[in-house]
């Protein structure tokens, strides 16, 4: 089964004690639809202010932050995304990128899910039904036509991340209302 892959509420490091220096860097850049923004990208400085421990998985906003590790885990599995540089100030956490999942995929059971629909696109999703037909046997996918920044993790990856022992993130039931 897919799961939704989202940072661990739980994890103040994952969190809460982030945040993004020059936020105006970003403007005119998106991370929501599965596009690539490697030729734009900027020198992007995030702050940490969280001791202890780095996380392996982070979230900034709409940023997914990833370790060398998961980044490397990423790679291994085949998941087809950008890898972007971030600098990292504040505490030494040593190098993170932020994950921009290039792979879309319409996914959802139009059927079985409840949803209402803007502008074309899926918005408050109160039930969330994943077609895993749709999805084939991809590692890791963005949801398609959709607001929300959801992205699904195989079981492989849920697997992986579980045997690493990397840290920050969840893997939640898409059926389930948490995420």
């Amino acid at each position: 089964m897919y799961t939704v892959w989202r940072a661990a509420l739980k994890d103040e490091w994952a969190t809460d004690r982030l945040s993004i220096e020059n936020v105006r860097a970003m403007r005119g850049i998106s991370l929501l639809h599965g596009e690539s923004v490697r030729a734009r990208w900027p020198e992007l400085r995030i702050r940490v202010e969280a001791e202890g421990t780095p996380a392996d998985h982070a979230r900034v906003g709409v940023l997914s932050l990833a370790s060398d590790r998961l980044k490397s885990l990423f790679e291994a599995e085949g998941v087809h995304a950008e890898y972007l540089p971030l600098i990292m100030t504040g505490l030494d956490v040593g190098r993170f990128w932020a994950v921009n999942v290039l792979d879309v995929v319409d996914c959802i059971d139009r059927d079985r899910s409840r949803y209402t629909t803007i502008d074309g696109r899926t918005e408050d999703i109160e039930r969330l039904v994943i077609n895993e037909v749709a999805i084939g046997h991809r590692p890791l996918v963005r949801v398609g036509e959709t607001w929300a920044n959801l992205v699904l993790a195989s079981p492989r990856i849920v697997a992986r991340v579980t045997e690493e022992g990397l840290t920050g993130m969840n893997f939640v039931d898409p059926e389930e209302r948490e995420w």
